[in-house]
């Protein structure tokens, strides 16, 4: 965790130290803060490629099972696509410019190619589908970047998850059990409405909970997770969209498994190019973090 913030203009140094029986030295890592304007909230285009003098970690390639390199890991920070004061609310607007800009990042095809949404259900109020088929037929097949995006919970799950103290373990108790029931089933429901927004934008996405994923803890420190199937998921052309989650425990019975701690895993995984934070939203501005991966992974 870091212990010490030592701000600089646009640079903030996180320091993190380590205890004297630790070998690990002293690392900082630098953290560039980018204050964007709604219209422009995730220019990701806009993030410089690795310099070729950079040495290390992001050099030795892609994991195994990748044909192609992550561009990007990013992380849509729960203050930034819900309502913190309002339980289980999604802000509409932030969600959908967020989804905007990440297709537009990840296209390489022509600006001018029609969005051909990929929601085909059925929505509340709605007295049919939307479904544009045959627009597929005619579009023109276009690589685009490998993404993984990872999203935090804001309103949903915490209250769930704090009423009934999932993350201290106990399933022997049966308040304990019912509240990780009910952490699930709000954390995948934000989960769906996330993956329909971004399909919504034109963007192949699938929802990957870590729970169904097989992710385990130990004492609240992850023990295993299974990466195959995001893994032939990226491979097969679509984005895995993860998420914080109530996950069984070999200790504890069961905890919360937090959003960064899978965007740490991911990334040591991956290796991406970029991990792309998209803290909150305030005033009339996104703060968005854009950590390198040489300076972001030990």
């Amino acid at each position: 965790e870091p212990t010490h913030w030592a701000v600089d203009e646009s640079v903030i140094r996180i320091t993190t130290h380590t205890s004297s029986a630790d070998c690990r030295k002293v690392r900082v890592v630098v953290v560039r803060i980018f204050f964007l304007q709604p219209h422009n909230v995730l220019n990701l285009c806009a993030v410089p490629e690795p310099k070729s003098t950079h040495t290390g970690m992001e050099n030795s390639g892609a994991c195994q099972g990748l044909t192609r390199p992550i561009r990007c890991i990013v992380k849509l920070g729960g203050a930034a696509i819900t309502c913190k004061n309002e339980l289980e609310k999604i802000n509409e607007e932030n969600l959908g410019t967020v989804s905007s800009q990440l297709r537009q990042a990840m296209s390489s095809g022509p600006d001018s190619q029609k969005i051909l949404g990929m929601d085909w259900s059925k929505r509340p109020g709605e007295s049919e589908l939307c479904c544009d088929v045959g627009g597929f037929y005619d579009q023109i097949s276009c690589d685009s970047s490998n993404f993984v995006v990872v999203h935090g919970a804001g309103s949903f799950g915490h209250f769930q998850a704090s009423k009934s103290g999932v993350h201290k373990g106990g399933l022997d108790k049966s308040l304990v059990k019912a509240g990780f029931v009910a952490t699930r089933i709000s954390v995948t429901n934000l989960n769906l409405e996330i993956v329909r927004a971004l399909a919504a934008a034109g963007i192949p996405s699938v929802g990957m909970s870590p729970f169904s994923c097989g992710w385990l803890t130990s004492e609240r420190n992850l023990e295993s997770a299974d990466l195959s199937m995001v893994v032939k998921a990226i491979e097969s052309g679509f984005v895995p969209v993860l998420h914080g989650d109530a996950v069984l425990d070999s200790q504890l019975g069961c905890t919360i498994l937090s959003g960064d701690v899978i965007i740490k895993h991911l990334a040591a995984y991956l290796k991406p190019e970029y991990v792309i934070f998209l803290v909150s939203f305030f005033q009339d501005s996104i703060c968005m973090a854009s950590y390198s991966y040489t300076t972001f992974f030990f």
